[in-house]
């Protein structure tokens, strides 16, 4: 299965659009992605979105269309789990902002301190990046892409 990105407009900024009705939103739970339909795997609505306690992760956009995505440390009962290999084969959009959400959400979890000094960190909040004020160690998330070449 080949796919071609350039097909679609993508932004991987920041900067959270005021519109978020539209948002796709991809909720992970012990290695497995969520979904409120237990026959085939679909992203969640922007419903979810006030839903949950914890703290989305925004991934950017495509086509204008905004995606989150969020670690649930509990699973609740209405969602049902699918497998990221089975659930990324939606699209090619899908399967890029899965993959990022995947990722962004590691490096949140294993860059609460600094790897430095070990002081405590904070994310910046206009780019990828946490901030360490005791050193001023910046460090930003490592985005792996995964390509297949003929």
């Amino acid at each position: 299965m080949l796919h071609n990105q350039n097909e679609h407009h993508w932004d991987l900024s920041k900067q959270v659009p005021e519109d978020v009705s539209e948002a796709r939103v991809l909720a992970f739970y012990e290695g497995e992605i969520l979904s409120e339909s237990e026959a085939h795997w679909t992203w969640l609505n922007s419903y979810w979105l006030g839903q949950f306690n914890e703290e989305f992760l925004f991934l950017g956009t495509t086509d204008d269309i905004p995606w989150f995505a969020i670690d649930l440390k509990e699973k609740p009962k209405n969602l049902f789990s699918f497998s990221v290999r089975e659930a990324g084969q939606l699209n090619e959009s899908c399967f890029a902002m899965m993959s990022r959400g995947m990722q962004l959400i590691y490096w949140k979890k294993t860059h609460k301190f600094c790897g430095r000094c070990g002081a405590p960190t904070r994310m910046s909040e206009t780019e990828y990046a946490v901030h360490c004020d005791s050193c001023n160690h910046v460090s930003y998330p490592r985005i792996s892409p995964c390509i297949i070449v003929l």
